[in-house]
This record gives structure tokens, sequence and C-alpha cells, in this order.
């Protein structure tokens, strides 16, 4: 039987042609070797040998690791596509076998002390002998060309100015490092196939504004170009690390890849949104007379495509409501007939419902009375808290912060609050009025803002929609999709948990239609890129500011 056999210029044609950059990828493999080896100190040194004709650098690398028995160098370390990384240590992250081309085999010559071994070996050619004295850890000893001095020194600091290995102090030239990359805070996580391959990090004031960190264990593997103004780290997860990267670590495999790529195209243009923290977000609904339909009608007489507002009932029926352009509107019932909106595209990803965040903590938004609430014009008849109003749609509302100001304020938004309540005096309070009436104009804004996407989108699908609130520290509205609805949330409050709108003022009003029009123009493109931005413009054009100051007169000031 035959064997394989390769030219001794294989080693080096590895080196320079199965990396990007050989220099780098020199360190960070036996920066990581070490780390595997569960090191806890790496020293690192460069000097010249013999005289100037020789033309030669040592790069001396030793740390105080487990080491390798000689079983492990002839069995293991000398057998291309072997390694003791074999995944049972889920802390381990190599185990491609073929590190050592680049770190040995690939250089001039090298030489290895490890516990009671020594090697001395060129390309494939090597001899092992057994020496008395033990070497704790291992030490290798690499000879390479004196050309490559400069760079390998400044891939050197480049490189370890990417890491922050935890628990091992790494010494250059004789000194510890320090410079290392902070990867800041949590900001999300990245799944394929269900599962939870790799933690993202943002921190805007880091040395890196523009790059993405891929690391594990804090080591860096390889670094890709942003246009997001603050240093992202992504921390791959170490058990998954041999089905995550590919066999240099130079990259990952396609379907990990594809994953990352979605997060930086959305960092690219969506910035904001990709590099917000994701807090454990709460959710929770008030069912009220349920979700509303939006869909193309053309009006009577010379009225041009309005958008419907249907109200979702119970019992399979809809109390339907044509909003015409003159803001007058006309009320029936018709059956619904049992039909949902179903699937469809939403701001071009697809929506089937995905019902509330998975793992979501339910709202502890229990029945609440506060004194000082509105004082009402007449009394209820009876002496128990009931709704002021009737006419309540289902309204979503989502807590996006982990700022107990905010939390404390959540319980004013949740509707089964708004009531009238009688004092112990014998008055009684309209607590939450000044809330329903904000959720009315937002339902009035947002109606000119949907009639507009009709217009502009005449062909466009009837679909549940449904309003609310997202409290947030710095989010001024949220477009999400919910079981068979889409929901256009709006931040009532500041980073204090107090109302950031006032009812009189004008320039509120002004900025909860901005906030609606913001929201329904996702219905077109989820991201802020082009796209998003024309169809922004063409819904600003179409927009009635007018029309919505006078019904919110009409229906609301009255």
């Amino acid at each position: 039987m035959g064997r394989v056999s390769f030219d001794e210029s294989f080693f080096e044609n590895e080196r320079f042609n199965a990396y990007a950059r050989w220099m780098r990828a020199f360190w960070r493999e036996n920066v990581q070797n070490s780390v595997d080896a569960r090191a806890r100190r790496i020293d690192i040194s460069l000097e010249t040998v013999g005289d100037v004709d020789d033309k030669l650098v040592r790069v001396v690398f030793a740390d105080d690791g487990v080491g390798m028995t000689r079983d492990v160098l002839e069995n293991v370390y000398f057998a291309l596509g072997r390694s003791t990384k074999d995944g049972s240590d889920a802390s381990n992250v190599g185990g491609f076998g073929r590190a050592r081309i680049l770190t040995c085999f690939g250089m001039q010559s090298y030489a290895i002390r490890t516990l009671d071994n020594v090697v001395e070996g060129r390309g494939g050619d090597y001899t092992i002998e057994t020496v008395a004295e033990r070497h704790p850890g291992c030490r290798l000893d690499i000879v390479v060309n004196r050309v490559f001095l400069p760079e390998l020194r400044d891939e050197l600091e480049d490189y370890l100015r990417l890491c922050q290995p935890s628990g091992c102090q790494i010494v250059v030239q004789g000194e510890p490092w320090k410079a290392w990359c902070n990867k800041g805070g949590h900001v999300r996580d990245l799944v394929q196939d269900d599962q939870t391959f790799a933690r993202v990090y943002v921190n805007k004031s880091g040395a890196h504004t523009g790059q993405v960190i891929v690391r594990i264990h804090g080591s860096a593997m390889f670094t890709k170009e942003t246009k997001a103004a603050a240093q992202v780290v992504v921390e791959l997860e170490p058990s998954l690390s041999r089905k995550v990267l590919t066999s240099n670590r130079d990259g990952m495999m396609w379907r990990y890849e594809r994953v990352l790529d979605t997060f930086l195209e959305e960092l690219a243009v969506n910035t904001t949104s990709a590099i917000k923290p994701r807090f454990a977000s709460k959710d929770d609904r008030f069912e009220g007379l349920g979700f509303m339909l939006a869909s193309p009608s053309v009006t009577v007489g010379s009225h041009a495509r309005s958008a419907q507002a249907l109200q979702v009932g119970p019992a399979g029926f809809v109390a339907e409501r044509v909003v015409h352009l003159d803001g007058q509107s006309q009320a029936g019932v018709r059956d619904q007939g049992g039909e949902s909106a179903g699937s469809g595209v939403v701001a071009g990803m697809p929506w089937t419902g995905d019902a509330r965040a998975a793992g979501a903590a339910p709202l502890d938004l229990s029945l609440q009375l506060r004194t000082g609430a509105s004082a009402g014009e007449a009394p209820p008849q009876d002496e128990a808290p009931r709704p002021i109003a009737e006419d309540i749609p289902s309204v979503q509302l989502v807590i996006d912060s982990e700022n107990p100001l905010i939390h404390r304020a959540a319980w004013r938004y949740h509707p089964k609050n708004w009531i009238y309540a009688p004092t112990r005096g014998g008055g009684f309070v309209r607590q939450g009025a000044d809330i329903y009436k904000l959720m009315r104009i937002w339902r009035i804004a947002l109606e000119e803002a949907l009639h507009g996407y009709f217009v502009l989108r005449p062909q466009a699908s009837a679909f549940q929609w449904g309003l609310g609130w997202v409290l947030s520290d710095d989010t001024e509205g949220l477009f999400k999709s919910v079981e068979q609805a889409r929901v256009f949330l709006l931040n009532p409050v500041d980073d204090k948990g107090r109302v950031r709108f006032r009812l009189s003022s004008r320039a509120s009003i002004k900025r909860i239609m901005a906030v609606a029009k913001h929201e329904v123009a996702h219905l077109e493109r989820n991201w802020h890129d082009e796209t998003y931005a024309s169809f922004l413009t063409d819904l600003d054009a179409q927009y009635d500011e007018a029309r919505v100051f006078s019904r919110i007169r009409r229906e609301i000031s009255a």
C-alpha cells in the first residue's frame, strides 16, 4: 500500500498560504496552546542569533502548563491531524491538529523542551531525547529569518492588544503585558440551531473602534471591520469552537458565519439597535377588545384610498370603523368568519406570530390604587373600582430596561389600572385618565400613518395590528410582531420614569406623530437603511398633521 508523500517546501507554503496573516496566526496559536494547557504564565522573547551573516531570529515561547509526554510528542504532536483536544474537555479550543505546521514545522528550525523531553527539528525531521532534568510546562525555541523580526514584533503587540486571557499572565521581553482589550458590556447572544454559540459585548470607549474581535477565552481568533462607532467583541463558546471555526481559525463555518454577518449587517445600518443591551425584557398584554385590522379601502365620494381600522371583538365579529380623509368615521358590524391575518412578511422579515420573547418573565402589575389621581366629574354609582373606558383595544406593554425608576412607573401604563376608584371621603379618583388620553392620541397618530402606508402600498395585504407601550431608557418606539398582529409601541417615559409627553403641548403631539411614522415605516423595512429612509420620506409626505390635530381636538379634547 502506498503513502502520500510531500515535499519539504509543503510546510513553508502552508505558513504563507493557509493563513490570512500568518504572523498574527503564529502568536494566536502559541498563546491558545498555552491557555489550553492551563498555563498561568507565558514568557515571550525575540532575539537575534548567530552573526550578522546568519540573518536569524530566535522566538522563545515558554509556559508553565501541563507539558507533553514522549508518547504525546511521538503519537500526537508529530502525527498531523491528531490532537489531544478530542472534545472531552469543553474548555479546550484547538483540536484540528494543524497549528504545529505554522508554529514549528514551517519555520527555519525549532526546539521543544517539555517535561523530561528535548526535541530538535527542522521541517518534518526531528529527534527526541529523554533527559534527567525535568522542565515544567513547555518551551519552544523557534528560529526564523531575521527579515521577519520587525513585523513579528508589531504583530505580537497588535495581537495582544486584542486579547484579555483570563487567569494567565503574559510577559513580553521581561515586562508583564498590561494593554488588554476590555470587552465591555454584554448586549446579545448569537444563536444557531437553538444553541448559543457566541456572546456579543460592546465597549463604546474601547481602543478598537470600528472592529469586531472574535475571541475564545479572551484570546483573539480573527477580526472583522465594522462602521459602528464602538468596539465589538464576540466571545465564542469554547465547547463549540471545533464546530464553529474553520481549521485555520481565521473564520467560521458558513452556518455560523451567516449569523455573524447578519449581525454585522444590522450593525452597519442600525448601529444603535444592534449594540443596545438586550435585557430580559418583560412583556404583558391587556386583551381589551382585541387587535384591530388595517387594510386598503376605497372610500366614498372624492376621497382616495384610506386605511380601514377594524376592532376585533368577541365571538368572531369585527366592529368596523372606516377612517376617512376628513377624519369622519362610520361604524358597522360584520362577521369575521374566524379568519386571522395569517402569515406574511413584516418589514422584510418572516412573521408567523412570534408571541412573546422566549423566557420573558410575566409582569407583576396587579391593581394598584394611588392617591393624587385625576379628579372626575361624577362618581360611579357603586363602591367597586371600575374601568374609566370600555373601548380599550389590546394593549401590549414591554419593559426593556433594568432601570428601577422605569420599573416603578410601569403600573401606570397597564389599562387594568385605569379606573374609577372611590376614596374614603366619599369622593372618587379617575386613575390613569391622562395615560388613557395619551393612548388615544397614539392611536390617532398611528391610524394616520397607516393610512399613508396604504396610499403608498395599495396592494398590501390586510393585517391585524395593535398598540401599546415600550418602557425603556433610550428607545422612543418599537415595532414588533405578537401572535397574528403587528404592534406599534410608544415609549411614554424618560430615564427617570416620568411622563415624557405633555398632552397640552403641540410639540409633544408632533413628536408622537414622528414616532408613529417611524414605526409604521418598519412595515416596509426592518433596518434603518436607504430603503427605509426613502419610504419614511414618502410616508412623511402623505402624513396630514392638520387632520391628526383636528381629530385630537374633536375626539379627545372636547
